[in-house]
């Protein structure tokens, strides 16, 4: 029981350590620090709000895809680490990470994997939705895109 607890504590402390010593040879301390001073405090809550925000409403769309079995705190754990992973890991084979946690948990991976592919399914129509949105709103379709244009960007980005 102590050797689980020292590795479920001391690697991703070790982990986290060598990250933040990495990145912090990369960039100036006092330009972030210039930085955060410059953005008014107001923006700054405003954003990490709505960032925390979209990580619970994840949370619950993929605790409604897949089960209800799994706490919410639980299901928020393992949504912060597969967002973690998707950034991290090359190819997006984060999207892995998902599977991994939640099959862990008793639920059946065909189950997750296809709720991953409805969730993301889910995102793209919302990308999409927002993409013509913003260019009817933006004039632009008058100028330089056609409706014609508009279906071909939007093939374009769920091709890739």
């Amino acid at each position: 029981m102590r050797k689980s607890v020292l590795v479920k504590v001391a690697i991703p402390l070790v982990l986290s350590l060598v990250f933040v010593y990495f990145l912090l040879k990369q960039v100036n301390l006092q330009d972030i620090i210039k930085t955060i001073e410059i953005v008014p405090f107001y923006i700054l809550f405003a954003s990490f709000s709505l960032y925390a925000l979209s990580y619970v409403l994840r949370t619950i769309k993929f605790r409604i895809l897949l089960t209800n079995k799994i706490s919410f705190f639980e299901f928020f754990n393992i949504i912060c680490v597969h967002n973690l992973l998707i950034g991290l890991l090359p190819f997006r084979t984060g999207e892995l990470s998902l599977i991994y946690m939640v099959s862990k948990r008793g639920e059946k991976k065909t189950k997750v994997l296809g709720s991953l592919m409805v969730g993301r399914a889910f995102d793209f129509i919302a990308i999409f939705f927002l993409f013509i949105v913003s260019v009817l709103l933006s004039g632009l379709e008058d100028k330089r895109f056609s409706m014609l244009g508009i279906i071909l960007v939007a093939l374009t980005l769920f091709c890739c």
